[in-house]
């Protein structure tokens, strides 16, 4: 397969897709936001356009490569502040998913834990900030394996967590948008592992993954990441249950 051929590959299916697919999961929602009545599912909407909008600008900066530390720590800067806002998300769903619990039952103590998790994200920030810096810092082997956890480690706990709460939930609306956003922190991790494979296991350079043929394993993960915040906006309006009642038979009268 031809160096060519392989980067339009990549660059149609890993990010022209997910692409469009996040745009319009984010004209969904802030629609759908017009027309809900309640604060909570106006805000969850709110944050859920946002989130798609922030993913869209970030995808494109793994494949940014440049010799320059500025434009190298402002890449990671970004990229930080992109894994902030969608674990701040993550933080802020929690509560929602329990209070519409019948029981109210903590979500593997995410009270404290959360925490725990907010101080690991400071440690990547740090990470990140030192690795833009350094020009002779490497995201491959030792500092590699001791990088990615960092990143990663909220979204572990954080994609249980989600689906849990998705899953206690009795409010239906709510539950499909959790449920669907859960799955997507998993696509997230997916891509996050083939990463770490490619990049520290393997040796292979970032500009290597983004350009050339392992590339292509990041394409399932970033389409269904896609689809899955697609399908989280779209689930706060509930058309195949609305139009499942209103084809039911009504009885004569």
């Amino acid at each position: 397969m031809s160096s060519n051929l392989i980067l339009i590959l990549n660059v149609v299916l890993s990010a022209l897709v997910p692409i469009g697919i996040a745009l319009y999961g984010a004209y969904w929602a802030f629609s759908i936001r017009r027309a809900l009545a309640g604060r909570v599912y106006r805000n969850h909407a709110l944050w859920l356009g946002a989130l798609c909008i922030v993913l869209i600008v970030g995808m494109p900066l793994d494949s940014i490569t440049s010799s320059s530390v500025l434009v190298n720590l402002g890449i990671n800067i970004l990229i930080f502040f992109e894994l902030a806002f969608f674990f701040a998300f993550v933080d802020s769903v929690v509560p929602v998913a329990r209070r519409s619990d019948p029981l109210l039952r903590r979500i593997l103590h995410w009270e404290k834990l959360r925490y725990v998790l907010w101080a690991d994200l400071a440690l990547a920030a740090v990470y990140l900030v030192y690795s833009g810096v350094d020009p002779n810092f490497s995201n491959g082997g030792f500092w590699g394996a001791i990088g990615f956890p960092l990143f990663l480690l909220p979204f572990i706990f954080g994609a249980p967590v989600v689906l849990i709460g998705a899953l206690r939930s009795k409010d239906y609306v709510l539950r499909d948008s959790l449920k669907w956003f859960g799955v997507l922190i998993v696509f997230f991790l997916f891509n996050a592992l083939i990463s770490f494979i490619e990049i520290v296991i393997l040796n292979i350079s970032q500009y290597d993954s983004t350009y050339s043929l392992p590339a292509l394993a990041f394409v399932p993960g970033s389409i269904l990441r896609a689809y899955a915040i697609y399908r989280s906006c779209r689930s706060l309006a509930p058309v195949s249950r609305l139009q499942a009642a209103e084809q039911r038979p009504t009885s004569a009268p």
